[in-house]
């Protein structure tokens, strides 16, 4: 989808340069990407909290996870 938005160009450089993509749309997607699997973890974060999830955390893991210790990217 075309959009056209402005931009915040020191941010837009600093991002650029921290990771190493080549593009603002780079960028922006990457950001997007980031976006949604943090609101995803709070999500699931917020449910916790309130005990509402009874799923079956068994044969999954924790890799990937910053919470302990790995990046997710």
């Amino acid at each position: 989808m075309r959009t056209n938005i402005e931009l915040d160009e020191n941010l837009i450089k600093q991002a650029l340069q921290i990771s190493k993509l080549r593009t603002k749309k780079d960028v922006v997607h990457e950001a997007l990407k980031q976006y949604i699997v943090s609101m995803q973890r709070m999500n699931i974060l917020s449910l916790r909290k309130k005990g509402t999830w009874e799923g079956d955390t068994s044969g999954h893991s924790y890799k990937g996870c910053p919470e302990y210790g790995q990046p997710l990217f």
